[in-house]
């Protein structure tokens, strides 16, 4: 079974439903541009002035970009609680220093599991940053929860895919069903067409059996009133009637049984 690779805009996004109620940003830099900066993968920022926590996140999706990052340490200056997130099992808590936390994700069920609780520390948040987050929600270009414009036409390309395959599975699952319908319409026809072939047949046999005097009774019981005018000794009949009238008897019972077996089908 081939495991799906976990993608950061999928960590990110699960990060900010599970911050809902808190202020929640991405891509957030310690400074401006022109200067010398870091750049921490989101921030969540509780909405307290009594108790403020500003919380940090660096995802992490390999374990080569893991090992090869020097740069996190700075980050920890930029928040009160600091995590790692990554996959399940990508990185363990003997791996990091004891203030920083650890949340590992399930992309099945997009939940985190807390691994280790990050340590709260006071601390002053620099202003730049402060003002690099209102800058970065100024901008009109900026991708929420992608790293570059290329990750978001990526990730938007992909969606376009799995629509186009998600279309033309609905197109196919229609044409088919289409295709059942017609066929069903077709025989309903051919049904139809006997069912008002027989009732003519019948609306004939009931005319020769009113001119013979069978008197008046509903089509189903027309093989009773053709079995009682056979049994009627006074009844003068040509042995070619009688032939015509057993025919005819033997036709309605046919008839009335066909209809029985389409009602229970």
């Amino acid at each position: 079974m081939v495991t799906k690779k976990v993608k950061a805009d999928e960590i990110l996004h699960a990060l900010s439903k599970r911050h809902w109620e808190d202020f929640f940003t991405t891509e957030v830099r310690d400074g401006p541009s022109y200067t010398q900066y870091v750049i921490m993968d989101a921030l969540a920022i509780k909405k307290s002035w009594k108790n403020p926590c500003f919380t940090g996140y660096e995802i992490k999706v390999s374990r080569s970009d893991f090992v090869r990052d020097t740069k996190w340490p700075a980050y920890l200056d930029m928040c009160h609680e600091f995590y790692f997130v990554c996959p399940k099992g990508m990185i363990q808590p003997e791996e990091l220093p004891d203030e920083v936390g650890l949340l590992w994700f399930n992309p099945e069920s997009k939940s985190f599991y807390t691994k280790r609780k990050a340590r709260y520390r006071k601390m002053e948040i620099p202003n730049n940053m402060l003002m690099c987050v209102i800058m970065s929600h100024l901008s009109s270009d900026r991708h929420p929860f992608y790293s570059s414009t290329r990750e978001f036409f990526e990730e938007w390309l992909e969606n376009k895919r799995a629509s186009n395959e998600l279309g033309y599975r609905v197109r196919s699952e229609i044409t088919n069903r289409m295709a059942k319908l017609v066929t069903e319409n077709v025989q309903l026809k051919s049904k139809l067409k006997m069912y008002e072939d027989q009732d003519e047949i019948l609306g004939k046999i009931e005319d020769v059996l009113l001119k013979h005097g069978a008197g008046w009774f509903y089509k189903s019981q027309m093989p009773d009133v053709i079995d009682e005018m056979l049994k009627q000794k006074t009844t003068k009949l040509s042995d070619k009637m009688l032939q015509e009238l057993q025919n005819a008897k033997q036709s309605i019972e046919m008839v009335i049984e066909n209809m029985k077996e389409d009602g229970n089908g």
